[in-house]
């Protein structure tokens, strides 16, 4: 039988399996508010379909045949199949969700944040994975998540592809995080004070977005001394420690370091942009029930880290 040439329909399938739960016609019409008659004309067709009386009177109760026991299981996974076709798209079953979601992330992303997110996302869906990957640049989480490798991505980066959706997650000033015996916690610096300190910078710094201070400084005739280059922003924090050495970081990332290390938080002298954090993710997840409550789980967090 061609599928065109198929009589089932979901409304047979419901009666079908409401008659098969009740074994009672009576009882099935009232359970699917359909009249004695009507549901008796659906249980004829449903024998005409299948070649089988289904349900037969022995002793005096109706009693299924042995292809309507045959045919229960399969009617019922069908008829479920057919109800997850039009449930509500935002309905998200937390407790047995079982998915694992891939995050781009910058490199200068608080790590206080991804706290807050994945201490709130293993509470409420233990049974997610979660994979983090670096993206060095807007290009770069771009490539992720066109390529499927990535659901989301997370930063701060200038140059980001206008067809990707996005979502503003937080904006913050840019701080000196310095030794806590540093010079500058005793007397707050000048302008001259910061262009003449010796700074902490990263390798390759222009791929995550800190090209904003450079072109700040640049057009305020500021050179910063680059003392030490690390290779990432994570080592910088720990790379201060008993030294006159300078990092300008965003708040939140410098609020977590001074919180866990020696080291102290300052305003800085040199008006830079102020930072905006940012969440990405393309067509393919944008209607997912699944992908929407990540992404509302990443903007929970960051108000809570902006909150502590």
């Amino acid at each position: 039988m061609r599928v065109l040439d198929n009589p089932l329909t979901a409304f047979n399938l419901r009666v079908f399996c409401t008659l098969m739960e009740e074994m009672n016609v009576t009882n099935a019409a009232a359970k699917l508010q359909l009249s004695q008659p009507a549901t008796s004309l659906v249980l004829k067709q449903l024998r005409e379909i299948f070649g089988d009386p289904l349900l037969i009177r022995s002793d005096g109760r109706m009693v299924p045949t042995e292809r309507a026991l045959m045919l229960q299981h399969g009617a019922a996974r069908a008829l479920a199949d057919l109800n997850a076709l039009i449930a509500h798209p935002g309905a998200v079953d937390l407790e047995s969700l079982r998915q694992t979601f891939t995050l781009a992330l910058c490199a200068t992303l608080s790590p206080a944040l991804l706290t807050a997110f994945v201490g709130e996302v293993t509470r409420l869906a233990p049974a997610v994975r979660l994979v983090m990957r670096p993206a060095r640049s807007g290009n770069d989480a771009a490539g992720l998540l066109a390529s499927g490798v990535a659901d989301v991505a997370i930063g701060r980066w200038s140059d980001p592809p206008a067809y990707l959706h996005r979502s503003m997650l937080f904006e913050e000033e840019f701080v000196c995080l310095v030794d806590r015996g540093h010079a500058f916690t005793r007397t707050a610096p000048t302008f001259a004070d910061y262009a003449d300190a010796r700074h902490v910078v990263v390798h390759e710094c222009a791929e995550d977005g800190a090209e904003a201070l450079e072109v700040r400084g640049a057009s305020l005739q500021i050179a910063r001394e680059r003392k030490v280059v690390a290779s990432d922003h994570l080592v910088v924090p720990h790379l201060l420690i008993g030294t006159d050495l300078v990092a300008t970081v965003a708040r939140d990332f410098a609020r977590h370091f001074v919180r866990t290390l020696p080291l102290a938080m300052l305003p800085c002298p040199v008006p830079y942009p102020r930072a905006h954090f940012y969440q990405l993710w393309d067509g393919r997840c944008e209607y997912s029930p699944a992908h929407k409550w990540l992404r509302e789980m990443l903007a929970s967090a960051s108000r809570l880290s902006q909150e502590a």
